[in-house]
């Protein structure tokens, strides 16, 4: 019986789930999306940007998994190997273009995306999580790196650059590094007009423009998640025009402060 002797097969899964495949993750454009907070919310309005935009693409994370119109509970937010494989082939086999997908600390250092390459990743944030797992911060951050360690020359790391830690992973980057964050020294720069119980009117500020944005989303966070979506949907090539009314139509992420519709006095939200 051949067989090859590795000295970690968790890093040879991946390519050999891809080669048996017919490598379907290379016929995707590919996004990442790591951090702490704010990888669900990213990714859900980034797929529906690349759908506004007239793309079939996947959504892999913590809320759901789609590949085109099926849609699965997930299991975890980023999945094995093998069942990586299995649902980007069925996300092919639909016409599908480009996958979204939520990239866990978990899933980077257990290597579930070994073999896979990326045209875009994003970072929203590092705060303490995971440590029962990671042990510490150190190693908590050096599993996020890893996606942006990762990228080749040619790949685009949209970078928060309000984090402390921001530097950190454009350091880790060979290509083009795009910043977004609420700081003027990003190149997409919000500016907040409104936040309120009916949602947030901000400014996207770049060099080629101002961009209203009006949308249901609620709270600063969402801001930066907006923000983020929309520099990660650019450096794929949408247009503005077509990100700022699809920010206006996302009226809910499901469980992230979630507005319940309710003729009460006050208002109800699921988060």
């Amino acid at each position: 019986v051949p067989t090859a002797v590795l000295a970690d097969t968790q890093a040879a899964l991946g390519p050999l789930a891809q080669a048996m495949a017919g490598w379907p993750a290379r016929k995707l454009s590919l996004t990442g999306i790591t951090g702490t907070n704010g990888k669900s919310t990213i990714a859900w309005i980034l797929r529906r940007i690349l759908d506004r935009a007239g793309h079939t693409s996947g959504l892999l994370g913590t809320i759901c998994y789609e590949m085109g119109t099926a849609v699965t509970p997930a299991v975890n937010t980023t999945p094995g190997p093998v069942e990586l494989a299995t649902m980007m082939t069925e996300l092919l086999a639909s016409g599908g273009t480009h996958l979204v997908m939520e990239v866990s600390s978990h899933g980077l250092d257990q290597q579930r995306i070994a073999g896979l390459r990326f045209d875009s990743a994003i970072f929203t944030n590092i705060t303490g999580d995971h440590l029962d797992y990671h042990g510490d911060m150190a190693t908590y951050l050096a599993a996020k790196r890893r996606l942006f360690e990762s990228l080749d020359a040619s790949a685009s790391a949209i970078i928060n650059r309000d984090d402390p830690q921001a530097d950190a992973f454009a350091d880790a980057c060979a290509g083009p590094v795009v910043w977004y964050g609420l700081s003027p020294a990003s190149d997409y720069y919000g500016r907040i007009d409104r936040i309120d119980a009916g949602g947030s009117t901000f400014t996207i500020i770049t060099a080629d423009g101002d961009w209203p944005i009006d949308t249901p989303l609620i709270g600063r966070h969402n801001v930066y998640n907006c923000l983020a979506a929309a520099c990660a949907a650019a450096s794929l090539g949408v247009g503005f025009e077509t990100i700022v009314a699809a920010l206006h139509d996302i009226d809910r992420i499901p469980g992230r402060l979630e507005r319940v519709p309710s003729e009460a006095a006050f208002d109800v939200f699921v988060d």
